[in-house]
């Protein structure tokens, strides 16, 4: 067998010999060390899964982060809108009390105005009750009192207006 190759060999050119050498070389050393670099270059089965277990471990870690600043921000809203509420309210009580007092003082107002009393006479004695006229018409206080009821109750409107979103 190896007659036959050498026969082969010098039928060749140095050239071609030195080709065919260097091609057998190569040939031999892709077919011996060509599996060792297949399996180097390779990952298995079993680092794949590691990796996979790992960044799934990291995932419901960050699933269950995010959740709980979910769960915050959720209460930190139900907070805000708690005190916005409660801040609503408090306004519409003020404006409630105003809103009283200055129906209250409207009412003494009527009651207060001056009367003009004529000459009262009693079985004993003269009396005489008598309020002077006033030198200027007084404006009637109950006409400011008005006004002032009607600006608070437009402020009441607009105040429930602007905050009912909040309320539902």
């Amino acid at each position: 067998m190896f007659q036959h190759l050498a026969e082969i060999l010098k039928s060749f050119s140095p050239a071609q010999r030195i080709l065919a050498l260097l091609i057998l070389v190569s040939t031999i050393a892709i077919i011996s060390l060509g599996p060792t670099l297949i399996k180097e270059n390779t990952q298995d089965c079993k680092d794949l899964t590691i990796q996979i277990e790992s960044q799934t471990r990291q995932i419901e870690h960050l699933t269950s982060r995010i959740e709980e600043l979910n769960r915050e921000i959720v209460a930190g809203q139900d907070q805000c809108t708690d005190r916005l509420i409660q801040k609503q309210e408090q306004i519409a009580s003020l404006i409630d009390g105003i809103i009283h007092e200055t129906q209250q003082q409207a009412a003494l107002a009527k009651q207060q105005q001056p009367r003009y009393l004529e000459r009262m006479d009693g079985p004993d004695e003269h009396r005489v009750a008598m309020m002077p006229l006033p030198q200027e018409p007084q404006p009637d206080p109950s006409e400011s009192y008005q006004k002032m009821l009607k600006k608070l109750n437009l402020l009441k409107k607009q105040v429930d207006k602007t905050w009912s979103p909040v309320k539902q």
